[in-house]
């Protein structure tokens, strides 16, 4: 992908979750059963980095463990207020995965459906380079993407191998624009292999623990560790 049209989808991810922030922060309320497979990991005391913390939903399910040091990032303004005001002991940061406003050593880092989002293979190792600095060694890393891998996403699949071919590599395979609601907007995604989300992890220190498709082949979960 060239890098002027990385920087201008980067702007547009950006603007696009502000526009929308309202009405994707009430879709953001519902239980979350994936939850299950990934508590183990977490231990009393843990010091934990939520990137992509969006309203703060995932705090819901890690409020009750005992002593854990949360934060949660955010390049989105008005989603950080709202993270803030749910829960207003807490520590919510505006910040982004290219460049994470933390400096000490976190036990556990999630993100959440947020890395398909960073456009560009040298940005997308940018991030998961930055995952690995803030993370104690030994530490796990768990983050899911959107499985875009579906019937019901096919033409979307199609239509980004034209735009890869058509516009002479300006972007990168597989990458799509899917829309929001009714709306006019669409929003950018990258749709990971699950080869792809091993070899980008491997090549920046971690080591893989686990992989799975969640119920419905909806979302593809990676569970790794830093070497």
């Amino acid at each position: 992908m060239k890098q002027d049209t990385a920087k201008k989808l980067l702007k547009k991810v950006h603007d696009d979750y502000l526009e929308i922030a309202d009405s994707f922060s009430k879709t953001r309320n519902h239980p979350w059963h994936e939850f299950s497979s990934f508590k183990k990991y977490i231990k009393e005391g843990d010091r934990i980095l939520d990137l992509g913390c969006g309203n703060g939903r995932l705090y819901t399910f890690l409020k009750d463990i005992k002593n854990i040091s949360y934060t949660g990032i955010d390049n989105n303004e008005t989603l950080i207020t709202y993270a803030q005001k749910n829960y207003p002991s807490t520590n919510f940061v505006v910040g982004n995965l290219l460049q994470i406003p933390f400096h000490d050593e976190a036990d556990i880092l999630f993100s959440i459906a947020s890395l398909h989002h960073i456009p560009s293979s040298d940005l997308r190792n940018k991030s998961i380079q930055e995952t690995n600095r803030v993370l104690k060694k030994n530490g796990y890393a768990i983050f899911t993407v959107w499985n875009l891998f579906q019937k019901r996403y096919r033409r979307h699949i199609i239509k980004s191998l034209f735009n890869f071919i058509v516009h002479f590599g300006e972007y990168d395979w597989n990458d799509t624009f899917i829309p929001w609601g009714k709306t006019n907007i669409k929003r950018y995604y990258h749709a990971f292999t699950p080869n792809e989300l091993r070899k980008l992890f491997k090549k920046n220190g971690f080591n893989i623990v686990k992989m799975f498709y969640t119920k419905n082949n909806h979302n593809i979960c990676l569970i790794c560790q830093k070497k």
